[in-house]
């Protein structure tokens, strides 16, 4: 329901919906009390979603950063756990949000986003397709697209926003 909310634009309903479900989470299992796997990888999106907008308006970083680097420490913890369990997919989202904080980062600092951001975006593409979860690849496309357009490589962003596109088309997305 909470990233249903999220998704309808209606981000203080989704807050108010994610952080009932965390604290459900951390009453059912408190030896993990942040969402993880799709839950926590949906909840990072809300988080993030302001920080997105930034990175892609340009703006400088302040508050923008601290926003990145505590939803990094989240998806840190949560792939933690589905390495432990070998959840492929939830691993690669784990990576396209680390991917996604690392970047959006640099972008708001105004630097050459790094290899770490190159290694996430990476392992985020390769796990989903080993998943199998093609409903998420143009996501991740669409990320590696950006970061890619960021280091000047016009024919990987090209190639991405092809395949994004191939896929959206192909399953009515």
């Amino acid at each position: 329901l909470a990233d249903a909310r999220h998704q309808q634009g209606e981000r203080e309903a989704a807050h108010r919906g994610f952080a009932e479900a965390e604290a459900m989470q951390a009453e059912f299992q408190p030896q993990y009390p942040l969402l993880y796997s799709l839950r926590g990888f949906q909840y990072g999106e809300l988080l993030l979603a302001e920080v997105e907008r930034a990175a892609w308006s340009g703006l400088a970083a302040a508050e923008g950063s601290e926003g990145c680097a505590q939803v990094a420490q989240r998806a840190t913890q949560a792939l933690a756990i589905a390495e432990r369990h070998n959840w492929l997919l939830d691993i690669a989202l784990d990576h396209l949000t680390l991917a996604r904080c690392a970047l959006y980062a640099d972008l708001l600092y105004g630097r050459t986003p790094g290899e770490d951001t190159q290694q996430q975006a990476e392992a985020a593409v390769a796990g989903l397709r080993q998943a199998g979860h093609q409903d998420h690849l143009p996501r991740c496309l669409l990320t590696r697209a950006w970061l890619r357009h960021s280091l000047n490589d016009l024919p990987g962003t090209q190639a991405d926003l092809a395949e994004a596109q191939r896929i959206a088309e192909r399953g009515g997305m």
